[in-house]
């Protein structure tokens, strides 16, 4: 690994057009996915530590923007190291360090049969198993944070973690509620139909304005959900 004190995650592209150091816009656009993965994980891991809190911390988001500094041979390895410094400087754990750990040992788990790490829920693991999807034949994405081995995300360990999600049904809904919960680096949202049940939905940059209008005046207004979810067996949406 890079002695970059910034590097979070390699990730390396082997075969095809990768063996002659080139990266293409395929494989940018899987780095963008990855980076996608890191800071939604990371997210997931900070609410999982702190139920208490209803929102994330001031600069959270900024502080898990990742970026390219350095590209090595090898075959074609990008070295994601952090844009800027830690939303709280005084946690003990840093989110990126835990989101990229966790993204290895999940990886992991795919390849020797072992169980699943506690924190990788549902939606983490449909976000995971969409990574290296778009390479071209014969090319394989391989992740390593420091100090660890690499391990691919291929066909293999993709099937495993989409087996893992229970089966669903796709279905039309037509909910409203609170927005309680917002994260625009994800473009996601959590919509509370009452006191106990809510759901998660992802909005576009032309809704953002509309989403966080509704966070801030969440006593007031009240947001109208139309479109394709899905329902697990159980019923839940």
């Amino acid at each position: 690994m890079t002695s970059d004190p910034d590097a979070v995650l390699e990730l390396h592209f082997r075969g095809g057009v990768y063996d002659s150091r080139i990266l293409d816009e395929r494989a940018l656009r899987e780095v963008f996915k990855v980076m996608q993965a890191v800071a939604e994980t990371a997210t997931a891991i900070w609410r999982r530590s702190n139920t208490h809190r209803q929102r994330l911390p001031r600069g959270f988001a900024r502080s898990l923007q990742l970026g390219i500094r350095e590209i090595r041979e090898g075959s074609t390895t990008a070295i994601l190291v952090r844009a800027n410094l830690p939303a709280e400087p005084r946690m003990v754990d840093d989110p990126l360090t835990g989101a990229a750990d966790l993204i290895h040992r999940s990886l992991t788990a795919t390849r020797n049969g072992m169980k699943f790490p506690v924190e990788l829920d549902d939606q983490l693991c449909d976000r995971l198993a969409g990574c290296g999807t778009g390479l071209e034949e014969n090319s394989t994405l391989l992740l390593k944070p420091p100090g660890k081995p690499l391990t691919p995300i291929d066909d293999q360990a993709r099937e495993v973690l989409r087996d893992r999600v229970p089966e669903t049904r796709a279905d039309v809904v037509d909910l409203s509620g609170q927005v309680l919960q917002a994260d625009v680096n994800i473009r996601s949202f959590q919509l509370w139909l009452d006191d106990v049940v809510h759901v998660s939905a992802r909005f576009t940059e032309e809704q953002e304005r509309r989403i966080t209008r509704a966070l801030h005046e969440h006593d007031s207004v009240r947001i109208r959900l139309r479109g394709f979810g899905r329902y697990r067996r159980n019923g839940e949406l």
